[in-house]
């Protein structure tokens, strides 16, 4: 079994598909959603969901242009354009994500037994994850997670999405260590791993339902559960 050496300080993880099961709360928040709008604006079953798809498609076609942390409010105000809301309802249409975002947050499993364990051999714990900082942290807050985590990044903090090796370079600028003494955990080869990898930082890829795995020519760990992990770094 590989082990990393004892000098690893600093732990840098991935959010959504690494910590957070974002693929089946997504669904959950759309669901709720939908109801309320059914109940609020007298909507068809579905109608918010069809919307919400169409929407994404078309945010997905502006990659140049659209980045990740405006995604939402970019699907969110075109819904509320094509139903016609008033300004009223469309400021308080564009609050449900965040208001239902808590009690549909599901941990991968381990997750927060897995952080826990980490920082209380005494490893800094950062997040890089796409996305707005107060996203991130809410999910973070409502998971459970937060009390583990001493440094959150996200990436519209550095005007610029995943894949980038800019917030890993803060973080260790930040903590004042060198590449040896860090270790990346996440789903993604391409975004979360590969620009670890190019600051010389160690990584492990966590196999998630979501994304595939490295190129067979990459030669990295690769754990299927989290509590793997915990055998890893003595």
């Amino acid at each position: 079994m590989l082990l990393f050496p004892m000098s690893k300080k600093l732990i840098i993880f991935d959010l959504d598909d690494t910590l957070i099961d974002n693929i089946s709360s997504w669904p959950k928040i759309l669901e709720k959603i939908d109801q309320r709008a059914q109940e609020r604006f007298n909507l068809p079953k579905g109608k918010i969901i069809e919307l919400n798809k169409k929407h994404l498609a078309l945010a997905r076609q502006e990659p140049k242009t659209l980045r990740v942390g405006s995604i939402g409010y970019y699907i969110w105000s075109r819904i509320a354009h094509n139903l016609k809301l008033s300004t009223k309802d469309t400021a308080d249409f564009l609050t449900w994500w965040h208001e239902f975002l808590p009690e549909t947050i599901i941990l991968i499993p381990d997750a927060l037994k897995v952080l826990k364990t980490l920082h209380e051999k005494g490893l800094k714990i950062a997040i890089v994850s796409s996305g707005g900082f107060i996203n991130k942290h809410l999910k973070l807050e409502s998971s459970g997670l937060l009390p583990h985590v001493d440094l959150l990044l996200s990436t519209d903090l550095f005007h610029q999405d995943k894949p980038t090796s800019v917030p890993y370079q803060y973080a260790l600028d930040y903590f004042n260590l060198i590449p040896q003494e860090a270790l990346v955990v996440g789903d993604h080869y391409e975004h979360d791993l590969a620009p670890a990898l190019d600051l010389k930082i160690q990584a492990i890829h966590f196999e998630s339902k979501r994304h595939g795995t490295p190129p067979k020519d990459i030669n990295i760990p690769s754990v299927k559960h989290l509590k793997d992990l915990l055998p890893l770094i003595k």
